[in-house]
């Protein structure tokens, strides 16, 4: 087939697909916060590698697979690679990837959820817990008596990737569902969120913000111009995948 190096047609399908490459910022923070002082000042230079680095992947794998297999590409790409040995390899590598990394995403989403429905800080649930001496445990430094909460927490988790799990496999096309969750929420994450957290704490001189505080005119308006960018994209991607996301749904 005709090799297609434009169609615009399908561009907010795959702002949205870009846009969902976002999906791993909220886990910036968190990385950054557990990172030891001395080598934290090296992070910046850390992340913009590693996110030109991921991105010419990217970049990379999408245009030969495209390349490849033409208007034929299914999504996943991997359904492409039909039975043999090696898709099995991949297809497995594949999965044990998602097994690895998905507790590491949901870092962030368990360590607010918990704190909002227990009441108890994550990252200090181990000092706020009531604690049994060493002594009486052999080896172990430290345990969390608090045998009721362990269990909230262990059942919240389960429930909490079952559901995700159910989801996933109810959904009939993978490549419209992350479209539509790049146009909903990483647009929220990654393009209107940044700069009015910048706004806020930079906009006004807040003087609880160390070193230089201000904002220059052309600052504020390159935030205003992402947050209005990504509250326009966002809607209209997030209604035009929405509403092909419930048509495939109908259509079994």
């Amino acid at each position: 087939q005709q090799l297609k190096l434009w169609d615009f047609s399908e561009l907010p399908y795959v702002i949205g697909v870009v846009v969902y490459c976002y999906e791993g910022m909220g886990m910036v923070l968190p990385i950054e916060a557990s990172m030891d002082k001395k080598v934290r000042r090296k992070f910046p230079q850390l992340l913009y590698m590693v996110t030109i680095l991921v991105g010419f992947f990217y970049v990379s794998f999408g245009s030969l697979g495209y390349n490849a297999f033409r208007d034929e590409v299914k999504s996943p790409i991997t359904l492409d690679l039909g039975e043999s040995t090696l898709s099995f390899a991949v297809k497995t590598s594949f999965c044990i990837s998602l097994y690895l990394t998905y507790p590491l995403m949901l870092f962030p989403v368990t360590e607010i959820l918990e704190d909002v429905l227990f009441k108890v800080n994550v990252n200090s649930d181990y000092e706020s817990a009531p604690q049994l001496p060493a002594s009486s445990l052999g080896s172990a430094e430290l345990a969390v008596s608090d045998y009721s909460y362990n269990i909230k927490r262990i059942v919240f988790r389960w429930s909490y990737v079952c559901l995700t799990g159910l989801i996933a496999y109810a959904v009939p096309d993978f490549g419209l569902f992350i479209s539509f969750v790049g146009s909903s929420v990483c647009t929220v994450l990654a393009f209107i969120l940044p700069p009015y957290f910048h706004l806020v704490l930079f906009g006004q001189g807040n003087k609880s913000v160390k070193g230089n505080n201000s904002i220059t005119i052309f600052g504020r308006c390159f935030d205003y111009f992402l947050i209005g960018f990504g509250f326009v994209f966002g809607t209209f991607g997030t209604f035009q995948s929405g509403a092909q996301l419930i048509h495939a749904l109908s259509n079994g």
